[in-house]
């Protein structure tokens, strides 16, 4: 971690590429920014390593840490190339998919996103706050990506410890397995069985209920009426329904495996 730098991107309007470039850097990376200006470097400060020209500059060169996407060839924006600096190759794998993707690609206008997006919300500040306002109420933002990208590594190893069989896990631990759809999948599993949110409870989750819908139940605790969810109050009775709503899928779910 550097003690402390300048950080010089461009002036204008700004979007989600620099200010989140700004406030990963200024959470994760440095000790300290001294000042962050808006304006074009001059040769010395991008031949300067301790000054970080981000989205400006036209040059891309992490020694010097010129993070620049225009004119030379860069196909990803400059928050991508950033984190793909500070961060682990694996950490870096999870900031890619969920948040660095999506903001790259509407930045270089490859895929716009919606209106509720990341991307326009902050644009959307523009008229409201100071480009320094904006990197500080993203912080938060930046904390909450990256602390679920930890945990989704963490999630992925102890998913193979988890109890499967026919179709379904079980996950005993009050510790939720956040990205758990994704790592079922690839294991044929449907359900979920966990902690429910009132203590002593237990839910029974599908893992897609465009393929698995749960159905109401007369043992049940609730149920979500698109049959996504449903809640016991045992856990043996359960595990018991999820084992029957996975023979009752058992020929959706040889389908997909042949897919």
């Amino acid at each position: 971690m550097l003690n402390e730098v300048t950080v010089i991107t461009h002036n204008g309007p700004y979007h989600a590429d620099d200010v989140l470039a700004v406030a990963f850097l200024k959470y994760y990376a440095v000790k300290k920014i001294i000042w962050v200006e808006r304006r074009q470097p001059t040769p010395e400060e991008l031949d300067n390593p301790l000054v970080f020209v981000l989205d400006i500059g036209g040059i891309y060169n992490p020694s010097k840490k010129n993070f620049d996407h225009h004119n030379n060839g860069e196909t990803r924006s400059t928050v991508y190339q950033l984190c793909k600096y500070l961060f682990s190759p694996e950490l870096f794998a999870k900031l890619e998919k969920h948040i660095l993707i999506p903001v790259s690609n509407h930045d270089l206008g490859i895929t716009r996103q919606g209106p509720g997006s990341i991307s326009n919300i902050i644009s959307g500040f523009n008229n409201l706050k100071s480009f320094n306002e904006c990197v500080e109420w993203c912080i938060p933002m930046v904390n909450m990506f990256v602390k679920n990208a930890i945990k989704s590594i963490a999630d992925e190893k102890r998913w193979p410890k988890l109890t499967k069989s026919n179709g379904v896990a079980i996950n005993e631990s009050e510790d939720y397995i956040a990205n758990w759809h994704e790592l079922a999948y690839q294991d044929n599993i449907m359900f979920l069985v966990c902690p429910g949110r009132d203590p002593g409870t237990w839910q029974v989750v599908s893992r897609d209920t465009t393929k698995f819908t749960i159905p109401s139940n007369a043992g049940q605790h609730i149920v979500f009426s698109t049959g996504h969810v449903i809640v016991f109050d045992d856990f043996a009775y359960a595990v018991a329904m999820a084992d029957e709503y996975s023979n009752m899928y058992a020929k959706t779910i040889e389908h997909e495996a042949d897919e």
